[in-house]
């Protein structure tokens, strides 16, 4: 009824290798309803070494249910056989809560009414957690949208300074990232990653876009004429642009991708360089990427060393792009960088080449043609792609439905 995509079954769930309770509360965590089946020998059931399972902290069902307690999302006790709800007393400390969960019987003469009114039960109680969600997610953004610091209204004065009107009028917002040392890379025993090795790179400092460029940010270019300028193309842009006629980025017309708030999507590298040179600023480098997604920790992802969840970024959903800042403050980066794993992509202004990372080695010559680094995974990627360390590539003419790009400029 729900699909098989809807529904987490731990064991079934849990990869090899890692480590089942953190994974277990992290999946929990992101759930909406908890259905704890309870037969006639629930409580007392053993493990293989003849000790009851409920007295074990690390069972798995007791930490799933003591999760979903503590986070306090719809726990539905499902009573099978004709058992009763167990009571305070037999229950482990962190599930006594449980025995105050109102529970569904499920009968073998009145099955079908019992599963009829489950169905009912769970469709309400994830109809009213998506109702909920989406309530918090505009508080979020409208938080975001109106929220004025003052360390970001120095910084914002000290780009209309350097940049002027044109760029300021397109509400950028941007955040500073101080000169120094961080850890680029990471280390890895696979001969293929082209992430390692982990190596020190320093940087001056340098403006970052807060976001990556929205649908409204782009199509103020568009309105400028900056399709039809040649001033602000490279010069193999320039020639691609004119062969092929682009007057737009690919899904411009789609409304699967276009709405003012989302991040733009079907831009070329041709295209994203055209922009930021219209726009008095320009793309970032790989190595200003990491650093502003992970800081100076050597952080996996921008908000740490957590495991991605849906409640951070916005991968492998195959729904399309979100509004720029839906998973902020949580998936933010310490700088504050929102949407750098998840939601697109994003071109920088360097070519494929292998670490250590060298800016003087004709890697950041926007002159020449080839591969172009992007980064940060995608709505349409996995969660091994999403990591801050991560490369991709591709070609600059290449202008996928999840492929955007952001901003930056020098501060020295």
């Amino acid at each position: 009824h729900f699909g098989d995509d809807a529904i987490f079954m731990d064991v079934d769930d849990i990869p090899a290798g890692v480590d089942f309770v953190k994974f277990l509360e992290n999946e929990v965590q992101s759930c909406d309803v908890l259905i704890a089946l309870i037969g006639r020998q629930w409580l007392n059931v053993k493990d293989e070494h003849g000790n009851c399972r409920l007295d074990n902290p690390n069972d798995f069902v007791r930490i799933e249910i003591a999760t979903a307690l503590e986070r306090d999302i719809r726990v539905i006790p499902v009573l099978l056989g004709g058992v009763g709800m167990p009571q305070v007393g037999d229950l482990p400390e962190n599930l006594q809560a449980l025995s105050r969960r109102n529970g569904i019987a499920i009968k073998h003469d009145s099955f079908h009414r019992d599963m009829a009114r489950l169905t009912r039960e769970l469709e309400g109680a994830l109809e009213e957690a998506e109702e909920i969600r989406t309530v918090k997610a505009q508080k979020v953004k409208e938080e975001l949208e109106g929220k004025e610091k003052t360390a970001r209204e120095v910084t914002t004065r000290a780009v209309k300074e350097r940049s002027g009107v044109s760029q300021n009028s397109l509400g950028i917002e941007w955040i500073k990232i101080p000169a120094g040392r961080f850890t680029m890379g990471k280390k890895s025993i696979a001969p293929w990653r082209d992430h390692k090795p982990a190596h020190e790179v320093y940087l001056g400092s340098y403006f970052v876009g807060q976001t990556p460029v929205t649908n409204s940010q782009y199509g103020e270019f568009m309105q400028a004429g900056g399709y039809k300028d040649e001033r602000y193309w490279s010069e193999k842009g320039w020639g691609w642009c004119l062969y092929y006629g682009i007057t737009q980025p690919t899904f411009w017309d789609d409304h699967k991708y276009n709405s003012p708030d989302h991040p733009v999507v079907g831009v070329s590298w041709y295209e994203a360089h055209a922009f930021c040179k219209w726009a008095g600023c320009r793309l970032l480098t790989e190595a200003e990427w990491e650093k502003a997604a992970r800081g100076t920790d050597g952080y996996l992802y921008p908000w740490g060393n957590e495991m991605p969840r849906t409640s951070l970024a916005n991968f492998y959903l195959e729904m399309g792009t979100t509004y720029v800042g839906k998973y902020s403050p949580m998936g933010d980066s310490p700088y504050g960088c929102v949407d750098m794993s998840g939601n697109v992509w994003e071109w920088t202004s360097s070519l494929r080449k292998k670490y250590p990372y060298d800016p003087k080695d004709g890697r950041e010559d926007t002159n020449v043609d080839g591969a172009r680094v992007i980064r940060g995974g995608s709505w349409n990627t996995d969660e091994n792609l999403v990591g801050a360390f991560f490369r991709g590539k591709s070609d600059p003419s290449n202008s996928d439905s999840d492929l955007g790009f952001r901003c930056a400029m020098d501060a020295d």
